[in-house]
């Protein structure tokens, strides 16, 4: 039985083909044969290998390293490497334990073979060698162009070192290494004759290579798909995803006498890469994804450049090819094939959603932050924001809304208007419609951990970026809230992460580093995902308490360290704001501050909010709740039962009862129920009592965050269900039952067609901010005319207060407070949080105003450093003026008519300007 076949495959390098066949027969390993391939045609070569062959003939007569019919000649025309590469280990002897290949313009050291197997037979997990492949040439490969042409000038010696970074990693001479970009490194050469003893590493070369063949067996050879290149790399991923080991020897070594050949054809390279990296490219990491692309943008410039430089449009051909090796993976049977495919369809079918919902929605979001902040129309006001935000002889400016505006959202929003050209119109419509594909992004990578159906992760993301709570925000929220959907789900995926790295003992400093840092980015948005992530922060401490034996205690501590640990870190990240968080939060939740009367505003407020929420509406999400305030319907409303259905009906299968998938179940269905009877208790006031005791409950006045958190809790439910129904019909066609698998087939399209008419309002544009917010929010020219003057003033004069009449939560606070930064008024964390003079004086102000007390008005107003009155001609309300406290602020609400009687007939204050129909008084006492 011979032990090893060598394949040699040749085209018409008859020099070459000699050299290669007399290292050959000059191995000093004798129990071999040697297959060569031919795929020229010429007779020269046809003739010398008839020579070769009675040459060694002679050599095994005469004793010497070779056997006689030991070197067989298989000829073919294909041109196709990869079809000679299988054609070629296919026709050698079947009981051969190894397979060696050698490029016909390659010279093998004498003690290549025995090399080789030597090391095969010591190791059994080894699935082939290879080795240094010296190169004759100079320089020794087409790749090195590149460097010989970066060291030209100071620019592209930095592109290379960009390149070398993200593309070859840092890795460019290391022997064997398959890059996160797809690239090869390109160490084949000069460094590998420093490397004394063998080494594992990731990829052999079709040119010099010793492989079991049971493992050639294994792979089933060679893609046949590739033309020339590539596909030798494609077969080394495939063993090593096998568990094969592949080992780099510095004894099996050859002389490479490199050509231009046919494999470097433009069309055929161009049209391989692209199916090389289609079917194995899978980068792991953002700097393997910008490599990927990186390097793809340089072999496909590469082209451009040699047609130019050249003056030949053959070279273009690689362009095509490209597209050409695109268009023939995505048709090819291959399973990487079909799964590409079926992502795309899910990136198709999301564009589209995202299209459409884009057309109904691009005037949804306030053009105003929330509850206090304008939108910026220009850079010097987004920047004017961010640093005003820090001027602390403005009190209620320096707040954390304001820190989470003006230090997180303009600068965002400031770069995607950069992207725009400079527009903030469109920037302010990314903004705002941002939070939906993230939200669908972020839920639908959450619960694909969970199950491998596209489908079932695409409906689920579907419910959860559309879902009625988070769209209500838009009509009315703050932004900052509008990403914590998009945060959530990475936030928890992230922890579990952290959990099993914990019991694995492994490090801990860059994944708790990076779940800090985007809790801290959470946190400045919203503080709500800290009280939403408490139920899993709890689960992530007592899990090992039913885990592990043993050391249970000793993972429950640990855990509980981590924890602490990280939000050490988020303080620490965000001490800017937490420090205004803290000051405003911790006097309010002591209860120190929080008077007897602010306690039935709060109660009032909860009743308000949550009173229509019965049990049915919390389960479905909204209900008749949303309906009444979209103008919807009922059926709409009875439809939102398939939300529950499909959240609650995971346990029914089988395979949802045991492991991983059953404790997730378990964990999220309690959590769902627990959300939803307390937001149906709340609704009833039996928790009221509750929420005086622990006043940091009133974070969740309004049912929406709730829901919007249960929402969340349904999406891996929902996903459990729909991939284990999908399961089910499947085997129902798997076994021909047409009866029972065309009804569960009705049955799915049934609940697809009401989770879609669920979100019918996501399509009708029935969510839209001037149905149910009206104009308020827009900021026109006349208010930053204003602001200017007032800072005109500032300039002159120094520091001051403007009071503005009448003050209320749309027309005034919303776009004043910000534009003139010493505004007589309280921001919205103010007031009930907040009890100090400051706060007194505005309560006494307005009450002044209301009761049309304006005796020696002037002086009165000096003692809170008010120098001008201003009275808003645009303000649409109409009736007496009237003072107003709610557990918020407090508001002097009223017409424009009985503001400006009021304040006119103030005889301290004094009429001076109109500006766009702002009437300014001075105060002649200040």
């Amino acid at each position: 039985m011979t032990q090893v076949s060598v394949v040699v495959n040749t085209v018409d390098r008859l020099e070459d083909l000699r050299r290669c066949l007399t290292s050959l027969l000059k191995q000093t390993f004798k129990d071999f044969e040697v297959v060569v391939v031919n795929n020229g045609v010429g007779d020269e070569t046809r003739e010398l290998l008839e020579e070769v062959i009675i040459r060694n003939q002679e050599l095994s007569a005469q004793g010497g390293p070779a056997s006689g019919g030991r070197i067989k000649v298989v000829e073919d025309k294909t041109k196709r490497l990869s079809y000679l590469f299988n054609l070629g280990w296919k026709s050698t002897d079947p009981s051969t334990k190894y397979l060696a290949y050698l490029a016909d313009d390659t010279e093998a050291d004498s003690g290549w073979l025995q090399s080789a197997i030597s090391y095969l037979d010591d190791h059994p997990e080894t699935g082939g060698v290879s080795g240094p492949i010296l190169s004759t040439a100079s320089p020794p490969g087409e790749m090195n162009y590149l460097y010989d042409l970066a060291q030209k000038n100071f620019f592209t010696r930095l592109f290379l070192r960009v390149y070398e970074y993200l593309v070859m990693e840092n890795k460019t001479f290391e022997p064997g290494r398959l890059l996160q970009s797809g690239a090869f490194s390109l160490g084949a050469g000069i460094p590998q004759t420093q490397i004394t003893e063998p080494r594992e590493i990731e990829l052999l070369t079709s040119g010099n290579m010793v492989v079991r063949r049971n493992v050639m067996e294994e792979v089933n050879g060679f893609d046949e798909n590739f033309l020339f290149n590539h596909a030798d790399g494609d077969l080394f991923i495939r063993i090593l995803k096998k568990g094969w080991k592949l080992i780099f020897h510095p004894g099996v070594k050859v002389i490479h006498h490199m050509r231009v050949g046919p494999t470097r054809y433009p069309e055929i390279l161009g049209r391989d890469t692209a199916f090389y990296y289609l079917k194995d490219v899978r980068p792991k990491s953002l700097r393997g994804f910008l490599g990927a692309l990186l390097n793809l943008l340089v072999f496909n410039s590469y082209f451009i450049f040699k047609a130019v430089q050249l003056r030949d449009l053959k070279y273009l051909k690689g362009l095509v090819g490209f597209l050409k090796g695109s268009a023939d993976f995505l048709s090819s049977k291959l399973p990487e094939s079909r799964d590409l495919r079926g992502k795309l369809a899910v990136l198709v079918a999301f564009l589209f959603l995202m299209f459409f919902v884009h057309r109904r929605v691009g005037n949804w979001g306030m053009m105003a932050y929330g509850d206090a902040t304008p939108f910026p129309n220009n850079y010097r006001e987004a920047f004017r924001f961010f640093f005003g935000s820090f001027d602390s002889r403005s009190p209620g400016i320096f707040m954390p809304q304001a820190s989470i505006v003006l230090s997180t959202l303009i600068p965002l929003e400031a770069f995607l208007a950069f992207l725009f050209g400079g527009s903030f119109i469109w920037a302010q419509r990314l903004f705002h419609f941002l939070p939906i594909p993230l939200s669908f992004i972020t839920i639908y990578y959450f619960v694909s951990q969970l199950t491998p159906s596209r489908l079932a992760r695409f409906l689920t993301a579907f419910m959860y970026a559309g879902n009625h709570f988070m769209v209500a925000e838009f009509a009315g929220g703050f932004e900052g809230n509008l990403y914590i959907p998009a945060l959530l789900p990475i936030l928890v995926l992230l922890l579990y992460r952290l959990y099993h790295r914990s019991l694995q003992g492994v490090p801990l400093q860059r994944p708790l580093l990076q779940y800090s840092a985007l809790l801290t980015l959470a946190y400045i948005l919203s503080d709500h995902v800290l009280i939403l992530l408490v139920p899993f922060w709890l689960t992530f401490i007592v899990s090992p308490l039913f885990t592990l034996t043993a050391t249970r205690f000793r993972y429950v501590i640990q855990n509980f360290l981590i924890l602490s640990i990280s939000c050490a870190l988020v303080l620490f990240l965000s001490a800017y704001h937490a420090y205004g968080y803290f000051k405003i939060a911790v006097p309010f939740l002591s209860g120190q501050t929080l008077s007897a009367d602010l306690v039935p505003f709060f109660i009032q407020n909860l009743w308000d909010t949550y009173w229509r929420m019965t049990f049915g509406n919390t389960l479905r999400l909204g209900g008749s709740y949303f309906s009444d305030f979209y103008l919807g319907d009922d059926l709409w409303s009875r439809v939102g039962f398939v939300i529950p259905f499909l959240a609650f009906s995971w346990m029914i299968f089988k395979k949802n009862r045991s492991g991983f998938r059953f404790r997730l179940g378990i964990l999220f269905s309690s959590l769902s129920l627990f959300t939803a009877i307390f937001i149906f208790l709340t609704g009833q006031g039996v928790t009221h009592e509750i929420f005086k005791a622990l006043p940091f409950l009133f974070r969740f006045r309004n049912p929406s965050r709730l829901s919007l958190f249960l929402s969340f809790l349904y999406s891996p439910l929902i996903a459990l269900t729909l991939d284990s129904w999908f399961d089910f019909v499947s085997n129902i066609w798997q076994r021909r039952q047409w009866f029972f698998f065309f009804s569960l087939s009705f049955i799915t399209f049934a609940l697809a067609v009401s989770l879609v008419y669920y979100q019918k309002g996501f399509f009708s544009g029935d969510f839209t901010l001037r149905q149910h917010r009206g104009d308020s929010f827009y900021i026109s020219e006349r208010y930053y005319r204003l602001a200017e003057f007032l800072d005109e003033e500032h300039k002159r004069k120094g520091t001051f207060r403007t009071a503005f009449f009448p003050w209320n939560h749309e027309d005034a606070e919303m776009k004043l407070f910000w534009l003139e930064p010493y505004a007589l008024g309280v921001p919205i964390e103010y007031g009930a949080y907040i009890q100090n003079e400051y706060l007194d004086f505005i309560k006494e102000t307005y009450k002044r105003v209301a009761e049309d007390k304006t005796e020696r008005f002037g002086d009165f107003l000096t003692q809170g450093g008010v120098a001008y009155v201003v009275i808003n001609s645009g303000d649409k309300s109409f009736g007496k003026t009237e003072y107003f406290y709610t557990y918020h602020v407090p508001w002097l609400l009223g017409s424009f008519d009985d503001a400006h009687r009021i304040i006119s007939s103030a005889k301290d204050l004094k009429f001076i300007r109109d500006v766009d129909g702002f009437k300014i008084y001075l105060n002649t006492k200040f």
